[in-house]
């Protein structure tokens, strides 16, 4: 399992196969649930499932391990104003980088 910062430290070494990566869930799609942002050490990854194949509900929290490929997408203005307004209203970058994933595991946090 590799920890976002290191994925993108390392982006060569780590794009465009299949690995198991790790973060701490901070944002979520809160129209359609398709996607979350995971951090690490101060670097982040969108996390998209793939094929819309499975949805997490959209206050879900807490660290999560993701199965998917490592890439690094350049966005249109209006796509990052679409990302910010889709998720909870945090900065979106122009240059993200991404995980398409087959599959998550989340670890969430009690409410309360």
């Amino acid at each position: 399992m590799i920890p976002v910062s290191e994925a993108v430290a390392a982006f060569d070494q780590h794009a465009g196969k299949p690995q198991r990566y790790s973060g701490r869930i901070t944002d979520v799609c809160q129209a359609q649930e398709c996607w979350m942002v995971l951090e690490d050490n101060g670097q982040t990854a969108r996390v998209m499932f793939k094929d819309h194949a499975f949805l997490i509900p959209k206050d879900s929290s807490g660290r999560a391990e993701v199965v998917g490929v490592l890439s690094r997408k350049e966005l249109a203005p209006e796509q990052v104003e679409h990302m910010r307004e889709d998720g909870k209203g945090l900065a979106v970058s122009s240059v993200e980088y991404r995980i398409v994933a087959e599959g998550a595991e989340l670890e969430t946090v009690p409410a309360g």
